[in-house]
């Protein structure tokens, strides 16, 4: 019986992902059981169930990490719709063209651009292809007029929005554009 507990330790199986840095990993058996991400354990821990067979190489793939609680909403970069109207227009145009493509969770704010609407609550990065805030954002700067190359590292058509700063931001933006904006 020792044999088999030397082999069902952390460091051989296959949902253990050891933490880049760090005398430890985090056991992936199943869904995050809390907000702030997996259990810690360290490689020689012994599993006490769920165990998986590792038939990987010796060293541990190392997966990409993300903050569980890192999350925001999106919604429209108003300051780019009222500074490039024709590119605004250009993409609202592919949008409606393409309404199937449209992330379900970017649906309603898409419906009606010009009410400040923004998603709900979506982690900013996600790896399994859910939903996220990264997703949307990299799909709408894939459309015609979603981004400009020439305004640097500002934003698009669309923002990040997770401060009450921000959002008070984006309805100043909303205000100033003008009555004969094409959107309108």
């Amino acid at each position: 019986m020792a044999d088999k507990a030397v082999v069902r330790i952390c460091g051989t199986c296959r949902c253990w992902n050891l933490v880049p840095g760090k005398d430890a990993g985090e056991c992936r058996q199943g869904p995050p059981p809390t907000r702030s991400g997996w259990y810690s354990t360290r490689a020689a821990d012994w599993c006490v169930s769920g165990w998986r067979r590792d038939d990987r190489a010796p060293a541990p793939t190392v997966h990409r990490r993300f903050e569980i609680d890192s999350t925001g909403r999106i919604g429209i970069n108003f300051a780019y719709v009222r500074k490039f109207p024709e590119d605004a227009m250009k993409w609202l145009s592919a949008v409606r063209d393409s309404a199937d493509a449209v992330p379900k969770a970017f649906r309603a704010v898409v419906e009606s651009p010009l009410s400040g609407l923004l998603t709900e609550e979506l982690l900013e990065g996600s790896d399994d292809g859910s939903p996220s805030c990264d997703s949307i954002l990299n799909w709408a700067a894939g459309l015609p007029g979603g981004d400009r190359e020439d305004i640097g590292d500002e934003p698009g058509i669309l923002r990040y929005v997770d401060t009450d700063d921000e959002r008070a931001e984006m309805a100043a933006e909303l205000a100033l554009i003008p009555e004969d904006h094409p959107w309108r």
